[in-house]
């Protein structure tokens, strides 16, 4: 791909998140310190069914975020994908990084606007929910009668907090990588801006997790959808 990319090429690179972990130093030699555009599409992100424990793609945000020159996004339905591989596939000297879990999530028209954050404000809030990908959606799609504020990402880095700062209480989904990724991300840039309320994240812990069902798992590590809204509505 760099080769490619050297020669005035626009590179496609197609890989799982898990394997993506042992090419990290090809991310940074060859890819981020010459500054290339190259996008990379990384499947399987997030837990897998039935792939095994060693193939769950919990770790590539955590993992590239400290790179620079990077670039991260994550698609909610199949028209978001299109448009994130048209309009922000190839950055000039960048690794654009399309995150696509193995899922049902490549399936709906959910939203037509595509924005870093789709932002969908209510009136004279204090809670502020945020959340990315399909989980993400349905979780806001949940709440679409109920006077929250709620917000969807497309973009997991670069993107501005400082329409997050008045709210006494954020809740951050990210049913697709451990915490050490977006949603510390978050934090320190809610931080580094001056941040004085609650944030409260529901993730993957730092760990290895077993072989299983993607539902059972989450049930498990009380990161579903039905836990993310039972929290929602008792500290709202």
């Amino acid at each position: 791909a760099s080769g490619l990319a050297l020669n005035g090429k626009k590179p496609i690179v197609d890989i799982y998140s898990t394997f993506l972990q042992r090419a990290i130093d090809q991310v940074i030699m060859n890819i981020s310190r010459q500054e290339l555009s190259c996008l990379f599409l990384l499947e399987r992100c997030s837990l897998v069914p039935g792939d095994g424990s060693s193939h769950h793609g919990l770790f590539d945000v955590a993992l590239l975020k400290g790179i620079p020159n990077v670039r991260i996004y994550m698609a909610y339905d199949k028209y978001s994908l299109e448009y994130l591989m048209k309009n922000k596939g190839f950055e000039e000297k960048k690794a654009v990084f399309i995150r696509v879990p193995k899922e049902k999530m490549i399936k709906t028209d959910a939203l037509k606007e595509y924005q870093d954050i789709n932002y969908f404000k209510k009136e004279n809030n204090d809670t502020l929910v945020l959340t990315l990908g399909q989980d993400g959606y349905e979780v806001i799609d949940s709440l679409k009668d109920e006077n929250l504020d709620t917000a969807l990402l497309l973009s997991l880095l670069d993107f501005d907090v400082s329409s997050f700062l008045s709210y006494q209480n954020i809740i951050f989904y990210d049913g697709y990588g451990v915490k050490e990724g977006t949603a510390c991300y978050l934090e320190e840039k809610l931080l580094e801006n001056g941040y004085k309320g609650r944030f409260h994240s529901f993730t993957m812990e730092k760990r290895y997790y077993p072989f299983g069902k993607v539902d059972d798992i989450k049930k498990q590590e009380h990161i579903d959808k039905e836990s993310v809204l039972k929290f929602i509505s008792d500290h709202r």
